[in-house]
């Protein structure tokens, strides 16, 4: 190897270097601004088999994109000040095989420790269910009436999904299916946070 492969070599083992180490950022070496922050995170119509995005028509705020926490007092029903310190945050309505919906909220706590004290702190607020696929220090779930609340994060990134319509014939909670559900979510939500 002649000395100017190894300098080429070593320059773009540095920049990879760099690259990799600017992972307290949840959008990468560049931070994305809140619009396109929402475009990445914006599930598209059947990205997941069978679900739609709600009709804004329906729905006016079936998809917005937050900066502030006084924001997100009306969409979250006051209880705002438990998500204090993210950067962006990104609201999704969808809508699965009838009866079923999701409610997908994603946002970006600028560093790794900053949504994992957000994910520890629904941890130890009782969501112990396991998501199958997913250690439980990375997703976990709490069960509602008609299905579950899915808690997860992935480096700088915090995810809630609020998942409903999971009855079986007998009207109890098919846990099974929701939870099988909620890691096809978690999967496209993590290939899209790398």
């Amino acid at each position: 190897m002649n000395r100017t492969t190894l300098s080429t070599l070593c320059v773009a083992g540095l920049a990879l270097a760099a690259v990799a180490c600017s992972g307290g950022n949840s959008a990468g070496p560049t931070v994305l601004s809140p619009t396109e922050f929402g475009q990445k995170f914006k599930f598209a119509d059947n990205e997941l088999p069978g679900w739609t995005q709600a009709k804004a028509d329906v729905d006016p705020a079936a998809f917005n994109v937050y900066t502030s926490t006084d924001d997100l007092v009306a969409r979250i029903d006051g209880a705002a000040d438990a998500y204090a310190g993210f950067r962006v945050a990104v609201f999704q309505d969808l809508m699965g095989p009838d009866p079923q919906t999701c409610n997908v909220v994603t946002m970006d706590f600028v560093t790794a420790a900053k949504a994992t004290d957000k994910f520890t702190y629904q941890k130890d607020n009782g969501a112990t269910t396991t998501i199958p696929g997913y250690d439980g220090t990375v997703a976990t779930a709490s069960t509602n009436l008609t299905g579950i609340n899915v808690y997860a994060h992935f480096n700088a990134l915090y995810f809630e999904l609020q998942m409903s319509g999971y009855m079986d014939q007998s009207q109890n909670l098919d846990l099974n299916k929701a939870t099988s559900a909620a890691a096809q979510f978690l999967a496209v939500l993590k290939t899209k946070s790398n």
